[in-house]
């Protein structure tokens, strides 16, 4: 594998975390549907398991689109998500 491979793998892993983190503030704060939403996306960047599903499927996304989607979902939640809204009106907004 060489490095700009690992360097995608890193940032898809990060990606993933993050929407995994989410689900699961979600799943605490605000409703079980948007943190399953979350969790569901997070699979969609775990690294092994993209490669497993191009293996399968015999294509895969690519990755920039990949990353413009986690993008767009990241600024979506943190713009006009209920979750910031509950964590700006804990801090007094």
């Amino acid at each position: 594998m060489n490095i700009k491979n690992k360097t995608w793998d890193t940032i898809f892993w990060v990606i993933a975390i993050l929407f995994l983190l989410l689900g699961i503030l979600n799943a605490i704060y605000i409703h079980h549907i948007p943190a399953i939403f979350y969790m569901l996306i997070s699979l969609f960047y775990v690294p092994p398991l993209a490669r497993l599903a191009k293996e399968k499927l015999g294509f895969g996304i690519p990755r920039i689109i990949k990353l413009l989607f986690a993008l767009f979902i990241l600024w979506a939640t943190l713009a006009i998500g209920e979750l910031m809204e509950l964590f700006e009106s804990y801090l007094g907004h």
